[in-house]
């Protein structure tokens, strides 16, 4: 019986997704759900806090999440938190339905999108909190979510 509750949880643990740790913006004030999220650099994913992310080269994001209601479109907004000031990142790509998502999204689907994240050469060494914003076409945050990064 031992045994079989052993490769039970090893078939468990190894179908788990992968996940990196990222926190509710606001303790889920905002009414879309981020169900996950994960970072892939140098096709390595992040698991724990914080995530390295390689200068001079791109850094993969992949975040489901699940709408509070109907949208035709909804765009992403990112941010680095230096000495608690938020600093716009310019995406190459900030509109969910070009990343992935099919639209228009309904209210409770889980939606997937991927993001194609540069991390250029000449950002500084720097520990960083990311902050991701997912926002209506009026520019009201719907959901959010904070990473902490390493660039390297």
């Amino acid at each position: 019986m031992q045994l079989l509750g052993a490769v039970v949880l090893c078939a468990v643990a190894c179908c788990a997704v992968a996940q990196t740790p990222f926190l509710d913006c606001t303790d889920g004030s905002y009414p879309t759900k981020i169900v996950s999220v994960l970072v892939v650099d140098d096709g390595k994913s992040c698991t724990k806090d914080p995530c390295s992310l390689k200068r001079g080269q791109n850094a993969t994001v992949t975040v489901v999440f699940q709408p509070d209601a109907d949208y035709t479109d909804l765009k992403n907004k990112v941010y680095g938190i230096i000495d608690n000031v938020p600093v716009p990142f310019t995406l190459p790509e900030d509109d969910a339905c070009k990343l992935g998502v099919t639209c228009p999204m309904k209210n409770g689907t889980n939606y997937t999108e991927k993001d194609e994240l540069p991390v250029l050469s000449t950002y500084p060494k720097i520990g960083v909190n990311v902050e991701w914003e997912i926002v209506d076409t009026s520019g009201t945050i719907k959901g959010c979510f904070l990473i902490s990064v390493i660039l390297v």
